[in-house]
């Protein structure tokens, strides 16, 4: 039976990977932190009791070590979520998402044993890297406008302009060759995780994913947690 390690498994969309690992026939080990603004302080009613839980922090090197023993797969979901807030808890954003990424391929590379093991990791990115969407320009096709400026939209100006002719665009439908502009701290330390991940894929020869999560909603999530956004202003109206 392969051993999958899903690092944030007792949240939102890391409970629901492990339960479909579980299904799916594969040994789970979850490491968390059980963050008290998500958690209220204690463990969640719905972790799967098949499944394996370390309480330990992603920021420890140490932590992934005991995580690491034995596993093949790697699910990397954990990290501190929230556009506003990274911008007051700058400090905590790229701590967690930022240094615990790295502390797992600096893991990786002092210890060959572990390393070799491993035979894919999937990494939580997050559609927030992308900033300003993508717009359709009459002449110009498509294009990537930058953020509106503070004299815009004191003008009462909303709607994008073209970057280079000026006119008015409309929006489109965004790909991944839009151009990441990391628009906040949250933002940021999400794609410094998923260019580690793909870097060091590259050096460990690991097969590596990175998803760019798009507004994610549904049961178990925490409507204290602040990457819940417009679904607890529905939810609560």
């Amino acid at each position: 039976m392969a051993r999958v390690l899903v690092t944030g498994g007792a949240g939102f969309i890391g409970s629901h990977t492990v339960d479909r690992l579980i299904d799916e026939g594969y040994d789970v080990t979850v490491l968390d932190n059980f963050e008290r603004q998500v958690h209220m302080g204690r463990r969640p009613k719905h972790l799967n009791p098949r499944a394996k839980y370390i309480e330990g922090d992603v920021r420890n090197p140490k932590d992934w070590i005991r995580a690491l023993d034995g596993v093949e797969y790697v699910v990397h979901l954990a990290a501190a979520v929230g556009v506003g807030q990274s911008f007051w808890e700058v400090r905590k954003y790229m701590s967690v998402n930022t240094v615990g990424t790295s502390n797992l391929y600096q893991v990786l590379m002092r210890n060959g044993g572990i390393a070799k093991n491993i035979r894919k990791i999937v990494v939580a990115s997050s559609k927030s890297i992308y900033g300003e969407g993508a717009y359709l320009c009459e002449e110009h096709g498509v294009v990537y406008p930058p953020p509106r400026g503070l004299e815009q939209l004191r003008r009462g100006e909303w709607e994008q302009r073209c970057p280079i002719c000026g006119r008015t665009v409309r929006p489109v439908g965004i790909t991944e060759e839009k151009p990441a502009q990391n628009l906040s701290p949250y933002a940021l330390s999400k794609y410094d995780s998923e260019r580690l991940s793909l870097q060091f894929s590259e050096v460990l020869g690991i097969p590596t994913v990175a998803f760019r999560y798009f507004n994610v909603y549904g049961p178990r999530q925490s409507l204290s947690n602040p990457y819940t956004g417009v679904a607890a202003i529905f939810l609560r109206g």
